[in-house]
């Protein structure tokens, strides 16, 4: 059974109440966003938010980065330079003065053999050679960086002993993103691609770097404060091999994906001062010398990072009771026999936790509530403490942290419960296999709560 602390960790949304016909929309509330409180049908039935859950996004799993505590993989990269987002919408935003992230020097990161080095940065009016990314300084004989020249030409350096191997693309590139790939091929030399073409090559040097010494580092190089880069960057990669025309063009053009990268970070994490890195390797970037609100100005949305599983703009409820949604009870559904409620939810809790709850307010054992239970869709009305319809689902748990749609549906048949469009095998309290109950069951209904029981 549920109790009045039957809170939701984890979120609930697109939720929809249907009339006795199982067609009429009664009233259907998003719960999106900020704004997504209100009655999609538009009866004038908007829900009230408690302790603003539609400012809260789904917290990152800071025991496993890579994840939300959900357990659904970030995508840190926003999707900025993939179809259909506009790009530069969550990136780090260099102010060219002092800004720099430093990855380390794990041996991960040693490219002393073929490698690839890459990522999204933004042209603009360089003053002098800005260094995108490096793992090199000043006066160095061994390293590779990838700068916007003076003349706003994007070029890529492979250095070995004190020898420069140069490629630099023939067009300026004065805004935009641009997507730019530095290739060093053992034996070969260095190819530089620019959105994923090759645009210009130098086989001048075709020795690898047999050690380095600095840092990897993304907007400068790894020393004092000198030619850093000023202006947006994101999704830089490093892969110890040199990668294909087709594979970079891949990455470019976000048409799939391109394993093996021993560093990879997004740059979109849109607060804070660590820069994930992606890879697995842990080689995660450290922020300098920021200004928090100026290098994430173009955060992508307030809600989620992982917008590709659809989680972006849930209201994610943090299972203290302190945040749910509710309204008053309309007078009109108290007669109600039959119906359906339907919604889609997220959350790995094991506990009992309402999804959408009618209840009694003067009598904390009369309700009608779909709720989790040990990740079991479970439905309940209760009058005054005896139950006119307990069923749970079977063996099938769902909360494993996926979205799913659950549906009860109550008519002159009986009862059914739906999960992502399938109805479920169940087991009933015994005698109540055939009762047909619905709000009429459940005298003076005057309270919905959707994410929390509310008394």
């Amino acid at each position: 059974e549920s109790t009045p602390d039957s809170h939701l960790t984890g979120y609930v949304s697109d939720v929809e109440i249907y009339d006795e016909d199982g067609t009429t929309l009664l009233a259907a509330w998003d719960l999106h966003g900020v704004d997504d409180t209100s009655d999609t049908p538009g009866n004038s039935l908007p829900l009230t938010a408690a302790g603003s859950p539609s400012d809260l996004i789904i917290p990152r799993d800071e025991s496993d980065p890579a994840n939300d505590v959900l357990g659904n993989p970030l995508d840190y990269v926003g999707h900025c330079p993939y179809p259909g987002q506009a790009k530069g919408s969550a990136c780090v935003e260099a102010d060219g003065t002092n800004d720099i992230i430093n990855c380390g020097s794990d041996s991960a990161l040693d490219l002393t053999g073929s490698y690839t080095v890459m990522g999204w940065l933004e042209g603009h009016a360089a003053s002098t050679n800005e260094i995108f990314v490096s793992r090199a300084n000043d006066g160095i004989n061994d390293g590779f960086l990838i700068r916007l020249t003076a003349a706003e030409k994007i070029e890529a350096i492979h250095r070995q002993g004190g020898v420069s191997c140069t490629a630099t693309s023939p067009s300026s590139y004065s805004s935009g993103l641009h997507h730019a790939a530095m290739r060093f091929t053992e034996g070969v030399g260095v190819d530089l691609l620019v959105d994923g073409v090759v645009v210009d090559s130098d086989a001048s040097v075709t020795t690898a770097i047999p050690s380095y010494v600095q840092d990897f580092v993304i907007f400068g190089q790894d020393q004092a404060a000198v030619r850093e880069f000023g202006g947006k960057g994101l999704d830089v990669r490093a892969y110890a091999s040199a990668l294909s025309d087709a594979n970079i063009a891949i990455i470019a053009a976000g048409s799939g994906t391109v394993a093996g990268a021993v560093g990879h970070w997004p740059l979109s994490e849109g607060y804070g001062d660590i820069n994930y890195d992606k890879s697995g390797n842990d080689n995660h970037g450290t922020l300098t010398n920021h200004t928090v609100a100026a290098v994430w100005a173009n955060t992508q949305d307030v809600y989620h990072e992982n917008l590709a599983n659809g989680f972006s703009k849930r209201a994610y409820l943090d299972g203290t009771g302190n945040q749910y949604f509710s309204r008053a009870f309309p007078a009109g559904w108290q007669s109600k026999t039959k119906g359906i409620i339907k919604c889609k939810f997220a959350s790995v809790d094991t506990g009992v936790m309402a999804l959408v709850s009618c209840v009694d307010a003067s009598d904390t054992n009369s309700d009608l509530t779909l709720q989790l239970n040990s990740g079991k869709i479970n439905l309940q009305l209760r009058e005054g403490g005896a139950s006119s319809i307990a069923v749970n689902t079977n063996a099938a748990t769902f909360n494993d942290g996926a979205e799913h749609t659950a549906e009860v549906r109550v008519d002159a048949s009986g009862n059914t419960l739906w999960v992502d469009g399938v109805q479920q095998a169940v087991t009933y309290v015994t005698g109540l296999a055939t009762t047909v109950a619905w709000f009429d069951t459940v005298t003076n209904i005057d309270l919905i709560g959707i994410g929390s029981r509310r008394e």
